[in-house]
């Protein structure tokens, strides 16, 4: 053949399209059909539910040293989380592989590359990306802040007046 080819338009649905091709030389001989299914999906994902603790203080003290961000997704593909400081400055991502219906975490040490973030509050920015890059929009209730506190409570000034004590052992001397 001279190498032209001509196809006829079609619109592909939404799931599997069946799309067969046969080649036709000039002196009208044809071969085999050949056939490939192509996979249209041009709805994104939905995150179902997305969770995270409120505050944190990642002090090294062992307790809540961690923010723990879940997300559950309807499709295969990825979640992406993103924190950002109150300036609007990107302080931590990952991306995380995620199957439809299980549930996928990632708990934020309050560090970027290694280096502790300074106290204060961050937004937190969960994506959820398809396996054919459909990304579900950001939407009001799946952003949400976290605040990091490292200081401990101080407490003030603090006095007390005892006039006796006396143990309960009956010898009537206060101790």
């Amino acid at each position: 053949g001279d190498g032209n080819w001509t196809y006829p338009k079609f619109n592909l649905v939404e799931g599997g399209n069946q799309i067969e091709a046969i080649a036709v030389n000039l002196r009208g001989i044809r071969s085999a059909p050949a056939s490939v299914t192509i996979l249209a999906d041009t709805i994104r994902p939905l995150l179902t539910s997305v969770q995270l603790d409120a505050a944190f203080s990642p002090n090294g003290d062992g307790a809540f040293e961690r923010a723990s961000i879940r997300a559950l997704q309807d499709e295969d593909g990825t979640v992406e989380v993103k924190a950002f400081d109150s300036s609007d400055v990107l302080r931590a991502t990952t991306v995380l592989n995620a199957t439809a219906g299980t549930e996928v975490a990632y708990e934020w040490d309050g560090t970027f590359g290694g280096v502790p973030q300074a106290e204060g509050v961050y937004r937190f920015v969960v994506e959820g990306h398809d396996r054919v890059g459909n990304v579900v929009k950001t939407l009001v209730n799946n952003i949400a802040a976290v605040r990091i506190d490292r200081t401990a409570p101080v407490i003030g000034e603090f006095s007390a007046e005892v006039e006796s004590i006396s143990p309960k052992d009956g010898n009537g001397i206060a101790d």
